[in-house]
């Protein structure tokens, strides 16, 4: 013969796989029903015997719980890709140009840089050929002394870029999970 702990016990292992709190939530529902009926004049075996088989009510709990939950999952897929969508045209809008300009600077001042660093040398060749002028000549070595001077930071700026677009991919992803922080 079945008592209230045994069917309190079969229900709630019978909720397995659901939120523990749920199941308390469920399990304490069902205690304060116990309790009710038994004020009313009803027996412990009454009572089961007119709720059921405590397989089938938590199969019909499960039942409920999965049905509710998959509401949540679409409305949730929907604001995902509303955020997806909006992610996409921020992007393209306010990112994508500007991080177009950055990288296409990137490549003319790596490039100017360069060319500054080696220019006494063509201007050594060019006054060797009879074509250079001493100006040029020392010009070219204010600019090489410059361009020796910013390669460390054009350097230590190409090596932080990747840190960067990652750190900004990573927070396209918190935003569309809807995560804050």
């Amino acid at each position: 013969m079945m008592n209230k702990d045994l069917f309190l016990k079969q229900l709630q292992l019978e909720l397995r796989g659901l939120d523990p709190n749920e199941i308390e939530e469920i399990i304490q529902d069902y205690d304060d029903y116990f309790i009710e009926t038994k004020e009313n004049g009803f027996s412990e075996e009454a009572t089961i015997k007119q709720l059921g088989n405590p397989h089938e009510i938590a199969q019909n709990i499960q039942n409920n719980y999965h049905h509710s939950s998959s509401n949540e999952t679409t409305t949730n897929s929907l604001r995902n890709v509303i955020v997806g969508f909006a992610l996409i045209f921020f992007n393209l809008i306010f990112v994508l140009g500007p991080a177009l300009g950055i990288f296409g600077a990137l490549i003319g001042i790596t490039f100017a840089l360069g060319v500054s660093v080696i220019s006494p040398v063509i201007t050594l060749l060019k006054m060797i050929l009879g074509t250079g002028h001493w100006f040029e000549f020392f010009f070219s070595l204010i600019l090489s002394g410059i361009g020796i001077l910013l390669l460390p930071l054009l350097l230590q700026f190409i090596q932080n870029l990747p840190t960067l677009i990652k750190r900004y991919i990573d927070w396209n992803v918190r935003v569309g999970r809807g995560e804050t922080r």
